[in-house]
C-alpha cells in the first residue's frame, strides 16, 4: 500500500539567520512553515536547510527575545534578519527592589503529567581542536513530559569517526547526557541550578538579576533574568531564564559552567581522566494545551583529556601502562583538548515512529543499538524531513575515505585492529557462528555437576537469536525489514566445547532464520499496513518461542543423537546446510 509523503515538492533552500543589529549568526532558531509546521532549526552558525518544499510556501522564523518573522519561499535570500524585541524600561526594572526576581524563580515550578511522544532529532560533532574526530546524526522517539526528556528511544542512526595519530575519541552517551539532565533535581550527574529550590535556600545559594523585559507579540511579558552562584562556582551552574510573568512558565533556559566538578561523562579508556570540564546547555519550550513541551535543547562542552598512557612509535599501539620491554620505543600520551557541539530537536509532536522491534538485555548505547539496526540506507536516501544546518557539510565528513562509519566501525579498520566491540551482533550467513570457550573456572564448576537434565546444567548455557522488525513509510510507499540477528551479549554455553556443541549452536541460528524467512511470507500475502504486519509480527513470535522450547527439551544440547538429526534434516531441507557433516568428529579422532 502507497503512502505517499504530503510533503513531496521539489523547492529546496538554504540560508543563515543572523541578528539584525549586529549580524550575529543565531544558533538553534526555529525555522518551519506556516502550513504545516514543517521545519528544522539551524546549526551552531545559523544556517539551515529546508526540502521538499512548495514555491508558494511561507517560512516561519523565530528566537526568543526576537521578533517573528514571515517570508514567502521566493523572498529568502542568503541572509535572514531577525530583529530584536523592543525592551521595556520601566518601573519593574528600574526601581524594583530584588525580592522580584527570587520571586520570579520560585515560582517556576516543575510540570509533569504531561506525557507527550514526538519524533526527535539529535546531532553531535567532536573536535580535538579544529580537527573533526565525530560525527553522529540519529532519530528517536523522545518521551516528553513538561520541561523534562524522560527517555530518548532510538529509531536509526549514523556516524563516523576519524583517527589523529594517536586518538579516536567516541562520544557512546551522547543521547543519555540529554534526558539525564533535570534542572529541577539535584544529582551527581550534573551541577546544581536555582530551580526547584525554596525561596530562603534560593537566597543563600544564587544572585539573581533582572536583565530585560519585553512584550512579546500577543501580548506576554517576558522577564530574562540571570542567575549565578554566590560561592561555589564549580558545582553549580550559572545562567539565564526567560520566563512568561502571566504563567511563570520558562519559554527558554541557559545554563552555563567552567570547570565542573559534575559532569555526566566518563573516560571509557581505563585510567585516562577527564579535566577542566566546560559545558553550556540551551533549553528552548513552546506552549502547549498540556501547558509545555520542549522545542529544542544545544548542549556544548569542551575537556581536557589526560589518557594516561603510551604510545608505541614505531608499531602505533598503544599501552595503558609503562612497557617494560627496554627495547619498545614508546612515549608518553599527551592531553587533548576536546570540544563537541550536540543539538536535539523534538520537532514532530503529531506522529511517532516505529522502533524496530528488538530486545536489548539492558540499557545500551546508541553505538551498540547500531550493531543490530545496521545502516538503514533508505532511511537515509528517503527520510528528509527534518536535519539541522547544511546537510551536505556532513555528508562530506562520512564520505571522507579518512572516516571509519557505522557500518564498518565494528570491523578491524585503523580505528581498532578488531573493531570496536569483539563480539558484535552477528546478522544470520551461511557463515558458521561459535561462541567463547568457557573459562576453566567455569568448566570446573560444571563437571561437578554432571546430571544432564537438572536444574544447574539447566542454567549454565542460553542461546539468543532474534528476528529483528521494523516498519516505515519511505519514498512513497510502506515497507517493512526483517534480520535474523545472533545476539552474544545474551548468549552463553559453560560446558566443554565439542563438534557437536558447535553443530547444535548454529542448527539454532539456522532454525531462526527458518522461521524469519516463513514471517516475510505471511507479512507479503496481507494486505499492507502497520497493524496488519505487527499483527502477523507478535503472533508468528509467540508460535517460534513454543517452537524453539520443544527443540531446545528434545535434543538437549544435541546429545539425544535421533532428536538432533531430525532437526539437522530440517535445516538441511530449508537452506541447503548440513551442520552435522560441517562439524562431525573426523575419523580416528575420538
Amino acid at each position: 500500500m502507497a503512502h505517499p509523503l504530503s510533503f513531496a515538492q521539489d523547492v529546496t533552500i538554504q540560508s543563515q539567520v543572523v541578528e539584525k543589529t549586529s549580524g550575529h549568526p543565531i544558533p538553534y532558531a526555529s525555522v518551519y512553515t506556516l502550513r504545516n509546521r514543517r521545519g528544522t532549526i539551524t546549526d551552531i552558525h545559523g544556517n539551515f536547510e529546508l526540502t521538499g518544499l512548495s514555491a508558494s510556501d511561507t517560512i516561519v522564523f523565530y528566537f526568543a527575545g526576537f521578533q517573528k518573522k514571515q517570508l514567502r519561499v521566493s523572498e529568502i535570500k542568503n541572509r535572514v534578519s531577525l530583529h530584536p524585541l523592543e525592551q521595556l524600561l520601566d518601573d519593574v526594572i528600574v526601581m524594583a527592589d530584588a525580592s522580584l526576581v527570587y520571586t520570579l524563580i520560585a515560582n517556576t515550578k516543575k510540570i509533569s503529567g504531561n506525557d507527550e511522544t514526538a519524533q526527535t532529532y539529535l546531532e553531535m560533532q567532536s573536535f580535538q581542536d579544529d580537527f573533526q574526530l565525530e560525527y553522529f546524526q540519529g532519530y528517536f522517539n523522545g518521551q516528553y513530559d513538561g520541561y523534562d526528556i524522560d527517555d530518548l528511544a532510538l529509531k536509526t542512526s549514523r556516524f563516523g569517526i576519524q583517527k589523529t595519530p594517536t586518538l579516536a575519541f567516541v562520544s557512546l552517551e551522547t543521547s543519555k547526557a540529554f534526558y539525564k539532565h533535570d534542572f529541577f533535581k539535584d544529582d551527581d550527574l550534573f551541577p546544581d541550578s536555582p530551580f526547584g529550590l525554596k525561596r530562603r535556600k534560593l537566597v543563600k545559594k544564587f544572585r539573581l538579576v533582572m536583565n530585560s523585559k519585553y512584550m512579546e507579540e500577543n501580548g506576554d511579558i517576558t522577564y530574562v533574568v540571570s542567575f549565578v552562584p554566590r560561592k561555589d562556582s564549580l558545582t553549580a551552574f550559572s545562567g539565564k531564564a526567560w520566563i512568561d510573568s502571566a504563567t511563570n512558565i520558562l519559554t527558554k533556559v541557559q545554563f552555563d559552567i567552567e570547570n565542573a566538578s559534575k559532569f555526566p561523562f566518563r573516560a571509557i579508556h581505563r585510567g585516562g581522566r577527564l579535566q577542566q570540564m566546560n559545558m553550556h546547555i540551551t533549553k528552548s519550550f513552546d506552549r502547549s494545551e498540556k501547558g509545555v513541551r520542549l522545542r529544542s535543547m544545544d548542549f556544548d562542552y569542551d575537556f581536557i583529556f589526560d589518557p594516561k598512557g603510551y604510545y608505541d612509535v614505531d608499531h602505533a599501539w598503544i599501552y595503558k601502562e609503562r612497557p617494560k620491554d627496554t627495547s619498545i620505543h614508546y612515549r608518553a600520551l599527551p592531553s587533548y583538548h576536546i570540544r563537541a557541539e550536540a543539538v536535539l530537536a523534538a520537532y514532530n509532536y503529531n506522529d511517532a515512529f516505529f522502533i524496530p522491534k528488538f530486545t536489548f538485555p539492558h540499557e545500551f548505547a546508541d553505538y551498540r543499538k547500531m550493531m543490530a539496526y545496521e545502516d538503514h540506507e533508505v532511511f537515509w536516501s528517503c527520510y528528509k524531513t527534518f536535519r539541522v544546518g547544511k546537510s551536505e557539510e556532513k555528508e562530506q565528513f562520512l564520505l571522507d575515505p579518512k572516516t571509519v562509519t557505522h557500518d564498518r566501525l565494528f570491523k578491524p579498520s585503523h580505528i581498532s585492529d578488531v573493531g570496536m566491540y569483539e563480539y558484535p551482533y552477528r546478522v544470520w550467513s551461511k557463515k558458521r557462528v561459535y561462541l567463547r570457550e568457557p573459562s576453566d573456572s567455569t568448566l570446573s564448576e560444571v563437571k561437578e555437576n554432571p546430571f544432564e537434565g537438572n536444574a544447574i546444567n539447566a542454567r549454565k548455557y542460553h542461546l539468543e537469536a532474534q528476528i529483528f522488525f521494523e516498519i516505515d513509510s519511505l519514498c512513497d510507499s510502506l515497507r517493512f525489514r526483517t534480520k535474523t540477528i545472533f545476539d552474544p551479549f545474551q548468549s552463553y554455553y559453560y560446558f566443554e566445547r565439542t563438534p557437536r556443541s558447535v553443530a547444535f549452536h548454529n542448527v539454532y541460528f539456522d532454525l531462526m532464520e527458518i522461521y524469519r524467512r516463513q514471517l516475510v511470507t505471511k507479512l507479503n500475502a496481507v494486505e499492507p499496513s502497520y497493524e496488519n504486519w505487527t499483527r502477523i509480527y507478535n503472533d508468528h513470535l509467540n508460535e517460534v518461542s513454543r517452537k524453539m522450547r520443544t527443540f531446545f527439551k528434545e535434543v538437549e544440547r544435541g546429545t539425544q543423537e535421533d532428536a538432533f538429526l531430525e532437526w539437522n534434516a530440517y535445516v538441511l531441507e530449508e537452506l541447503k546446510i548440513d551442520n552435522n557433516a560441517l562439524f562431525s568428529v573426523p575419523d580416528g579422532d575420538e
